[in-house]
């Protein structure tokens, strides 16, 4: 996902001396929503012959500098333009780009998260930086160059979420182990997640996913972690596209919660959106976490469906395709709720406490009925589903849509949130955050 490191900041302490479990750090609870008038002062992305559509899809901010990466070649702040490969830095409070960090990637990036020493690490699917081959993960200092210092224990592969907790760099994708946490200094796996993690790939229809087995995103709130992607078993437990790892001394252990909904299929058999859970967020006080989910709502199952009207008399196991959903952590059998496009993706999830942000390329929330995001919504109950363009917010408690509605219009979506105790950072491949022009990213202040 995209690092807290409001959380980093805390804990940089750790960083040296290392820690046998995670610290109880929050995040930055919301009293309220984000307002729909983005910042004016934020950097653009500028789409260019070479990338004409130009995107953000890691962010991660603390009180002075923000990081974002993607897929880009150039950055404007204040109508001065700067070429910048995949990733950029800029003063937090004021956009202003930092001039002396310009590394160059050859692929796009997945993750940023701020170092506890002023630089960054980088995670992605490139190959090469600065020139010199390095594979999926890397550490740059503030000055862009490469910290040699810092060797990952594995040769390539993807890297889609980084995150610095507590003297642990963790890191998912599908390089290594998969989920693994590191030494923040050196790189080295310093074997405080080691758990196996599998899953059957193919290129059929079926219970499998196409590509590689993967953990797509993960959140840590306290001593817990959850994680999504496209396996199958943890530690040769059966868990599909979902599992909770305990995190304390000496190690970590495999948590039985697991809600049995997220083993169904949804209805596209298409292997690029079996491994339908994308995102997940806790929530700020670690009593419950949101999914966002691709993957087509089961029109032809209207059992799998959870409609608000049913609440607990919903049937057991309904399934969150193309929507968001919430789960207690002290309940695996039922959803708190699930919020429905009606057939569009949903990408990434952040939870503030007064709002659940959900990221994708949908058109409607509210919609069990609908379909392909025809808005029909509740027929039985006669309530129509809600528009809402590429970004929407969810009530915590009743699980509808909040009437905020900036409309981000996007191609495939944005994958992008990062909230900080000033507001909420949102990087995407729009060109728009409600009516005004913000290529790429725009920042929601409180």
């Amino acid at each position: 996902m995209y690092a807290r490191s409001w959380v980093s900041a805390v804990l940089a302490c750790a960083v040296m001396g290392g820690s046998s479990g995670l610290a109880q750090a929050a995040e930055p609870a919301h009293t309220g929503v984000v307002s729909k008038n983005a910042a004016d002062y934020t950097p653009q992305l500028v789409a260019t012959d070479t990338v004409p559509r130009p995107r953000v899809d890691a962010i991660t901010a603390d009180g002075s500098t923000t990081y974002a990466g993607g897929l880009f070649d150039k950055v404007t702040a204040g109508g001065v333009p700067h070429d910048r490969s995949n990733v950029v830095a800029f003063e937090t409070s004021t956009g202003s780009i930092r001039t002396t960090f310009a590394p160059t990637f050859d692929k796009p990036i997945r993750a940023v998260e701020n170092a506890a020493d002023g630089g960054v690490y980088v995670g992605g699917d490139f190959t090469s930086v600065n020139g010199v081959t390095r594979r999926g993960l890397v550490k740059l200092t503030n000055a862009g160059e490469i910290d040699t210092a810092f060797t990952p224990p594995f040769r390539g592969g993807l890297i889609y979420d980084v995150e610095l907790v507590d003297g642990h760099l963790i890191v998912a994708g599908n390089a290594g182990k998969k989920l693994m946490s590191l030494n923040p200094l050196t790189g080295k796996d310093d074997g405080f997640i080691s758990k196996s993690i599998t899953g059957k790939v193919c290129k059929q229809s079926g219970q499998c996913a196409w590509g590689t087995t993967s953990v797509y995103d993960f959140t840590i709130q306290g001593n817990r972690l959850a994680a999504v992607g496209n396996f199958t078993e943890v530690d040769g437990q059966a868990r599909s596209k979902f599992f909770m790892l305990d995190l304390g001394a000496p190690g970590s252990t495999l948590n039985s919660w697991y809600y049995p909904g997220f083993a169904k299929e949804c209805t596209s058999t298409h292997p690029r959106r079996i491994a339908y859970l994308q995102g997940i967020d806790f929530n700020p006080s670690g009593t419950a976490f949101s999914v966002a989910a691709t993957g087509q709502i089961p029109k032809n199952r209207p059992g799998d469906i959870w409609y608000h009207r049913l609440g607990i008399n919903n049937e057991a196991n309904t399934t969150v395709c193309d929507a968001i959903g919430r789960f207690n952590v002290s309940d695996p059998t039922t959803p708190a709720w699930i919020n429905y496009t009606g057939g569009d993706s949903m990408w990434t999830v952040q939870d503030t406490g007064a709002a659940v942000y959900v990221q994708g390329h949908f058109k409607w929330v509210n919609n069990p009925d609908g379909y392909a995001s025809l808005g029909i919504g509740d027929k039985t109950s006669g309530a129509p589903a809600e528009r809402r363009s590429g970004i929407a917010a969810i009530d915590p408690q009743s699980g509808l849509a909040l009437p905020w509605n900036p409309a981000v219009p996007t191609r495939m979506g944005g994958k992008a949130l990062e909230a900080t105790p000033s507001g909420l950072w949102v990087g995407s491949d729009s060109t728009n955050f409600g009516p005004e022009k913000h290529l790429g990213l725009a920042f929601a202040p409180r």
